[in-house]
């Protein structure tokens, strides 16, 4: 029993020196990613993703690379942005690059994976998407008809004052968006505690080092997988830190995020099965090939995990403090949210049930 609770506690320990080192940057990343909600409308984005050109597909990769959407939520956008004209070789871009990354993921992976690393990631997601897209307008068909472009260009839209823009956007992504990755994203801090607390990093370095089966074996750990990118990053700075070569970091983070089951499935019924193998396809492709490519780059530099990832910090400042007990209580504002919801739901049920109608 003793033994348990020293594992419970030193995995608390682990998951809460990951929440201090990260806390502040995911807030940052929250705070930014809520004022482009405010200054970027669905129409404006739309009206640059449509046709099947390259222009496009540029356009889609950059605007995918900063929103907070996961692998889950960008589904329902992509929808809205084929519905409103986007071609179908933007989709599959915007689709691509999304998941990847975000202005919240980007800022937690300066925090826990150094700046190289985070500079690899936001360009592999771009590369990818751009592989993506090119291969749709190279080998695909976009039947998207140009008047149901022109009628979203066309479309007048409501247009609120600045501040109502702030309030809604900020609101959006605090309680919307944070919502959706909270649960997601304490299940990543809790596996990396779980990592940081129990595996060996010889374990990792004998089977997710430099060798080159290590990469294969992230992908195929990472197609299925549903992660959100800021739930994988926490993952990824543990098995760093425990010997995982950079390479292999790269091509979890690539596919865990932008693939999974569901994804998959939508791609395949809005997009066609051929387009389904190019999303795939270029994934799989850009993910090694980058993956080999990190490797090599970070190999000439003499980077080192241990000069960039930062897991579980024995000495922590003031400004990490309120970053991480902001997220906490923010978390706990959000879970108690929920739960006054549920129990208001239940008990409407409860009344529901009683209730005679009366003659």
């Amino acid at each position: 029993m003793a033994v348990f609770v020293h594992a419970i506690f030193g995995i608390l320990a682990s998951t809460w020196g990951i929440v201090l080192e990260s806390g502040v940057y995911l807030m940052l990343g929250f705070l930014f990613a809520g004022l482009l909600g405010a200054f970027f409308r669905e129409e404006t984005i739309a009206r640059h993703l449509g046709g099947n050109r390259l222009r496009s597909v540029v356009n889609a990769s950059l605007v995918g690379i900063p929103l907070p959407l996961c692998s889950c939520g960008v589904i329902s956008a992509t929808t809205g942005l084929r519905k409103q004209g986007a071609g179908r070789a933007a989709t599959l871009s915007f689709l691509t690059s999304t998941p990847q990354t975000g202005v919240d993921s980007i800022f937690i992976s300066y925090a826990l994976l150094g700046p190289l690393l985070t500079a690899v990631r936001v360009v592999s997601a771009f590369v990818t998407a751009m592989l993506a897209g090119l291969a749709e307008v190279l080998f695909g068909h976009d039947r998207t008809e140009r008047h149901e472009a022109e009628r979203s260009r066309n479309t007048p839209a409501f247009r609120p004052n600045l501040k109502t823009r702030l309030r809604t956007g900020l609101r959006a992504t605090f309680f919307s968006v944070v919502g959706d990755i909270l649960t997601p994203h304490w299940k990543g801090l809790l596996i990396a505690g779980v990592i940081g607390y129990f595996v060996e990093p010889g374990l990792v370095q004998r089977y997710l080092g430099g060798e080159w089966y290590a990469m294969p074996m992230a992908l195929v750990a990472g197609l299925p997988l549903y992660i959100c990118a800021t739930a994988s990053t926490p993952i990824v700075a543990a098995l760093l830190a425990a010997g995982m070569s950079p390479g292999a970091a790269v091509v979890f983070l690539l596919a865990g995020p932008a693939t999974n089951a569901s994804t998959m499935t939508v791609v395949g019924h809005q997009l066609g099965r051929r387009s389904l193998a190019m999303y795939l396809g270029s994934i799989v492709v850009c993910s090694l090939l980058l993956g080999w490519g990190t490797n090599l780059l970070l190999g000439s530099t003499g980077w080192t995990a241990g000069a960039a990832v930062h897991v579980g910090g024995a000495h922590h400042n003031v400004l990490q403090w309120i970053g991480g007990l902001a997220f906490v209580t923010w978390s706990l504002r959000l879970y108690s949210r929920r739960w006054m919801k549920r129990r208001a739901r239940r008990a409407e049920a409860r009344r529901e049930e009683v209730e005679v109608p009366a003659d």
